[in-house]
C-alpha cells in the first residue's frame, strides 16, 4: 500500500510471492499484481541432517524415512516459507511422511538441528552452506542439476537417485502496484549493474547461490516466474492436503 514512487521496495521469495497465495486464505495482496524489478539470485535447495543421523547418504535417508513414517523430524522456516515448500516437494516426489516442525525462520530451525533436537532440514544454500563447510551438519543432496563449488562433495539429486527433485528458490525485488514503468526500468537497470559487479557475484556464489544471468534480470522475466510458481505450488500444496490458513 506504499506510494508507487519507487522509494519503497520489498524483497520477495518463492515462498512469499510464489506459494503464499495457496497457503493463506487472505494475504491482503496479490503478488502477481506487484511490479517486479528483477531477480537477485537463485538459491538451490539442500536436504541436510544432524551429524549423528543414522543415514549416511540420500538413498539411506529415503529408506529410513519410509521405514519410520511420521517419526523422522524435519525442521523448516515456517508454513509457507521456501524451505517448507522444499520439504513438501520432496515428500510429494518420494512418497515420504515426516514429522514436520515449523520454526519462526531458518535460524532457529538450524540451531535445533545443530543441537540435535531435529533430525533433518530442507533449506536453501545461504542457510546450510556455512554449516556443511564447517562440518557441523551433513549435506545429503543438492536439488539442482550440477554440483555447487561451495559444497563440491554434496551430490546432486540426479546422482543421488531422485532426478526430479530439482528445487531452486529465488529472491527478487518488487515495487508497489502502479509504479510507473520508467521508474521500474531505472531500478531494474541499477539491479542489473550491481549483479554485473565481480565482487557482488563472487559473494553470492560464496553463499552457494546463483547470480541471475543478465537475460533473466528483467521485470518481464520475473513476472513470468511469479505466475509460473503461483500455479506450480498451488498444485503441490493441494496434493499435500494442506488447508489454507
Amino acid at each position: 500500500k506504499a506510494a508507487p514512487d519507487g522509494y519503497t521496495l520489498t524483497v520477495g521469495s518463492l515462498g512469499s510471492h510464489g506459494a503464499a497465495s495457496a497457503l493463506y486464505a487472505s494475504m491482503g495482496y496479490d503478488s502477481r499484481e506487484l511490479e517486479p524489478v528483477g531477480m537477485i539470485a537463485g538459491t538451490p535447495g539442500y536436504v541436510v541432517v544432524r551429524k549423528e543421523f543414522p543415514a549416511h547418504n540420500f538413498s539411506e535417508f529415503i529408506a529410513h524415512v519410509k521405514a519410520n513414517p511420521g517419526t523422522v523430524s524435519s525442521g523448516h522456516a515456517g508454513v509457507g516459507s521456501t524451505p517448507h515448500l522444499a520439504c513438501l516437494y520432496l515428500a510429494h516426489l518420494a512418497g515420504l511422511r515426516f514429522n514436520s516442525v515449523a520454526y519462526r525462520g531458518s535460524g532457529p530451525a538450524m540451531n535445533d538441528l545443530l543441537a540435535g533436537h531435529v533430525d533433518s532440514m530442507c533449506d536453501l544454500a545461504p542457510t546450510v552452506t556455512p554449516q556443511i563447510q564447517g562440518g557441523t551438519i551433513r549435506g545429503l543432496v543438492l536439488a539442482q542439476a550440477e554440483r555447487s563449488a561451495a559444497t563440491p562433495d554434496v551430490p546432486t539429486a540426479r546422482e543421488a537417485g531422485l532426478p526430479e527433485f530439482i528445487f531452486t528458490g529465488w529472491n527478487a525485488i518488487f515495487a508497489p502496484k502502479g509504479t510507473p514503468k520508467p521508474v521500474v526500468d531505472r531500478l531494474s537497470s541499477a539491479l542489473s549493474a550491481a549483479l554485473a559487479d565481480d565482487a557482488t557475484r563472487k559473494r553470492i556464489e560464496e553463499l552457494g547461490s546463483i547470480p541471475t544471468p543478465a537475460a533473466e534480470r528483467t521485470p518481464d522475466h520475473m513476472r513470468q516466474v511469479v505466475a509460473r510458481d503461483v500455479e506450480r505450488w498451488s498444485t503441490v500444496i493441494r496434493a499435500a492436503g494442506i488447508p489454507a490458513q
